[in-house]
């Protein structure tokens, strides 16, 4: 899907909320896995995310199916930060966050969605970047 416009509705500082089935741990520490942010569904990297301010972790956790544990939390900010030099840019290019209707009837799911002309390699770094910073909500 080519790159969407970046929703100003979103603010920098709001969280977003993304599913995922498990943590790991690395030296003692349990953290958000990088995969939380990479998609199997397709080749352009986007995802799949709650805006916290438009539901609640009670509802963002009963649109998803048991095995989806955990919410990863980050703020908007974060993957806009995230700038990739793709050759036939001007300029880098950036991340960006938009309000999606997926026809689910869920008003707080958007996506975040790479620059387009991204390398897989360049995804799966920011992914990396995005597992680190971010922060878990357990199912209750």
């Amino acid at each position: 899907m080519p790159q969407r416009p970046d929703d100003a509705s979103i603010q920098d500082s709001d969280s977003l909320w993304r599913g995922f089935g498990s943590t790991v741990v690395k030296g003692g520490v349990e953290r958000v896995p990088s995969s939380a942010f990479k998609t199997n569904t397709g080749p352009d990297g986007e995802v799949s995310v709650d805006v916290a301010k438009l539901t609640t972790v009670a509802a963002a956790f009963r649109r998803r199916p048991d095995n989806i544990g955990y919410l990863a939390d980050i703020d908007a900010g974060l993957p806009r930060s995230l700038s990739v030099e793709v050759s036939d840019a001007q300029a880098p290019r950036h991340y960006t966050v938009y309000l999606w209707d997926d026809g689910s009837g869920n008003p707080a799911h958007a996506h975040v969605h790479p620059p387009d002309g991204a390398s897989s390699g360049q995804q799966d770094r920011y992914a990396k970047i995005m597992a680190l910073r971010a922060k878990f909500i357990r199912r209750p």
